[in-house]
């Protein structure tokens, strides 16, 4: 019994912990008030230069022509040890692309069309 107990726990901790290492931490909401407070987190970061700011980004090379217009959404999450937009833009066709910059590089990650 003691021993199925401690092997019970381990198991535990280890899902935790893989859970913990593979979490991403979503920036945006829809409440208003935790979008304030996203924003003013997302600010942070940028005045300590940790991220560079999503206009930034947007208004860089890495985004290629056809990918660019209104801006639908925008999120900023903290996944895999680093800060990535997440951004979606319906360009002038009435597509919409799905983007992903890494947040301090400015490098896009993945860009593809919204299904």
């Amino acid at each position: 019994m003691m021993k199925t107990l401690k092997w019970w726990a381990v198991g535990v901790a280890l899902a935790l912990a893989a859970i913990a290492a593979s979490s991403t931490v979503v920036l945006a909401h829809d409440d208003d008030d935790d979008k304030d407070n996203d924003r003013e987190l997302a600010a942070q970061l940028v005045q300590r230069g940790e991220i560079l700011p999503l206009e930034q980004i947007l208004q860089s090379q890495s985004v290629h022509p056809e990918h660019q217009g209104k801006m639908l959404k925008s999120e900023l999450e903290h996944e895999r040890n680093r800060y990535v937009y997440e951004v979606k833009i319906q360009d002038d066709r009435g597509i919409v692309w799905e983007m992903e910059f890494d947040a301090k590089t400015g490098e896009l990650l993945r860009a593809k069309q919204d299904d």
